[in-house]
């Protein structure tokens, strides 16, 4: 059995054909604005919706088969790669003109969701090059997966493995088309996007700002507008704003639409939004404490800063509104750990997900107790259901996979002669999808345009190697991935 290339070319035709219509409204702010980078993304646009179609066209559907195993995940790591290459473009050729290494790492940072920025002058850039930002940014947390899921017909693909990389568990609870839940999944993250925007220019943001904010917030991208991030605003209503949005854009977007069919209550009884829920605020309350013990700033501006900090670690946006790399002691050690947990399974976060931590608990404390009484039995159960053998594998083999990745990237990282709090904080920083990491160079309130361009390279693997959660990029370098 043979690659069905033709397929795979089609598919990938969709998935362009949507993200370089993305492009027109660019284009469009551009032409207003008589800006010079109008050519770009007009050129951009026309070649490749053209490009695009001919793809779809020259490589028709034959049969109802669904793609398989193998080409599924060819289509996910070409259209990861792919798209991050063509997002460049306009980096290199716009008004920013930033070398190729540079583009590649900003155009990866937004469709990764991960916001390291190598533009340190944010809000002396053309404004149609900071909307591709934040849009680029909105169609990596959900967009670009779903708007060409939606385009591609029912029997051309294997949906579930092409949406593995986002994770989403339990379709089945919330509609029982797989077709139907991807469209709800879309119109949910559209009408949480507007809102977010309508919130934001109602509190004093301007239009562009507004909708700018709301596309990178739902992300969790933690892309913005402003050189200083969300330390720009004063208003503690936009920071709670903000918070409020980074969480939904962390929960499990399945279980957001459940509310409407179980209610609000339902909502927050489910396992992973209590854990989320649970550790934000354990981290809120020894963040406030710690800072109210060292610093002597009043209460509710120390609160607050945490509340918002916290948020923003733990969902892996990366906005910030003070540098917490100064707070030390506990506070940086939180810090450090918090992108790591990550959001929920289903969300637009990354990390390692709550869901795999409490599957992952369960497996150690029931191991505990066969060892304290090796004649009992004891099954694994997360909130009284018994956990699978399998998915206790699955998780466990994540688990080492992950922090060997990080090892292996900490030593490459080491080879361009970092310093140690840039070199591991980067790269957690860009494996998580968070952004920001800590210390002086590359920290809340620094960029990544400073780090060498081998560095880059490395936390470019690294952002990407964070957004397909590991296992698409490996299973496909592994030479039995070939064999048929």
């Amino acid at each position: 059995m043979q690659l069905d290339t033709q397929k795979i070319l089609r598919i990938i035709g969709v998935y362009w054909l949507v993200f370089f219509a993305a492009m027109l409204p660019s284009a469009l702010l551009a032409g207003y604005n008589n800006s010079p980078d109008m050519v770009v993304f007009s050129i951009c646009f026309v070649v490749g919706v053209l490009v695009s179609l001919f793809l779809v066209f020259t490589n028709p559907f034959n049969g109802k088969s669904k793609l398989d195993v193998q080409g599924s995940y060819l289509v996910t790591l070409g259209v990861w790669l792919s798209t991050a290459l063509i997002g460049a473009i306009p980096f290199i050729f716009g008004s920013l003109k930033l070398e190729v290494i540079d583009a590649l790492f900003q155009s990866v940072s937004m469709i990764t969701t991960t916001g390291a920025n190598v533009i340190v002058d944010v809000e002396s850039a053309d404004k149609s090059l900071i909307l591709w930002c934040c849009i680029m940014q909105w169609l990596g947390g959900k967009g670009i997966i779903i708007m060409a899921l939606i385009l591609i017909p029912a029997g051309q693909a294997n949906h579930l493995s092409l949406i593995q990389s986002e994770t989403i568990d339990e379709i089945e609870k919330v509609t029982p088309r797989l077709f139907n839940t991807i469209l709800q999944i879309f119109y949910l993250y559209v009408f949480l996007t507007v809102v977010c925007a309508f919130l934001f220019n109602l509190e004093g943001m301007s239009l562009f700002e507004a909708v700018c904010h709301a596309l990178t917030t739902l992300s969790t991208g933690g892309f913005s507008t402003w050189n200083q991030s969300i330390q720009y605003v004063t208003s503690p209503t936009i920071q709670m704003t903000f918070c409020f949005f980074m969480f939904l854009g962390a929960a499990n977007f399945l279980s957001l639409l459940l509310i409407k069919k179980n209610g609000i209550r339902s909502f927050f009884r489910e396992h992973q939004i209590l854990g989320f829920l649970k550790i934000f605020l354990l981290a809120v309350f020894l963040v406030t404490v710690w800072r109210f013990l060292q610093s002597s700033e009043n209460f509710d501006s120390i609160f607050v800063q945490s509340l918002f900090n916290v948020m923003s670690a733990l969902s892996t946006t990366g906005f910030v509104t003070a540098d917490y790399s100064n707070w030390g002691g506990l506070a940086l050690m939180i810090f450090f750990f918090l992108p790591m947990i990550g959001g929920c399974t289903g969300s637009t976060s990354g990390g390692i997900k709550i869901y795999r931590l409490q599957i992952l608990l369960a497996s150690v404390l029931a191991q505990l107790k066969r060892v304290r009484w090796p004649s009992g039995v004891f099954t694994p159960r997360l909130y009284g259901k018994p956990i699978d053998d399998s998915v206790i594998s699955t998780v466990t083999n994540f688990f080492f996979l992950y922090f060997l990745t990080m090892a292996c990237l900490c030593l490459l990282a080491g080879l361009v002669d970092l310093d140690f709090l840039t070199t591991i904080s980067g790269v957690v920083a860009t494996l998580t999808n968070l952004g920001p990491g800590l210390g002086e160079v590359i920290g809340p309130n620094s960029t990544y345009f400073s780090i060498p361009s081998p560095g880059k390279i490395v936390f470019i693997l690294s952002m990407l190697l964070g957004r397909l959660e590991l296992i698409i990029f490996f299973v496909v370098v592994m030479p039995q991935f070939w064999k048929r």
